[in-house]
């Protein structure tokens, strides 16, 4: 169950920046005017790659999650016979698109905006205290 949930997040990371870099060399982004909240919407998870990157996290975690249950099944049998249940696959297969999503595109949406109708992805800080803690680009 979990390879399956694994090759839907590549499938999709895949697919969307295959998107994405097609708008990128067909000059897209260069003379887009952001209007609205569509255009900031656009902004967000197209201009700045919100999308691909919360998916490849996801893809991220979904190996780390495959990773330790192989462990648990293979290195403590007994134990994982004893404890494990049905409702942990399922909270296996939707936890890493939960995680990409929130890590990724919770500080993607909150420093990225549309000024003048341009798009400034991933640069704008609300205070001064934020740009100097700004970890995770």
């Amino acid at each position: 169950m979990h390879c399956l949930s694994h090759t839907a997040i590549e499938l999709f990371t895949c697919v969307f920046l295959v998107i994405r870099y097609a708008l990128v060399l067909a000059g897209v982004f260069d003379g887009f005017k952001y209007i609205g909240p569509g255009g900031t919407m656009f902004c967000v998870l197209f201009n700045a790659a919100t999308i691909g990157m919360a998916t490849s996290y996801g893809g991220k975690v979904c190996v780390v999650m495959h990773t330790l249950d192989r462990y648990w099944k293979i290195v403590h049998p007994i134990h994982h016979r004893k404890y494990y249940r049905r409702w942990m696959t399922y909270v296996g297969m939707i936890l890493p698109w939960l995680m990409g999503f929130v890590v990724k595109i919770t500080p993607t949406a909150a420093t990225s905006r549309v000024v003048n109708e341009a798009c400034i992805p991933r640069r704008y800080w609300a205070s001064h205290a934020a740009r100097r803690v700004r970890c995770y680009e």
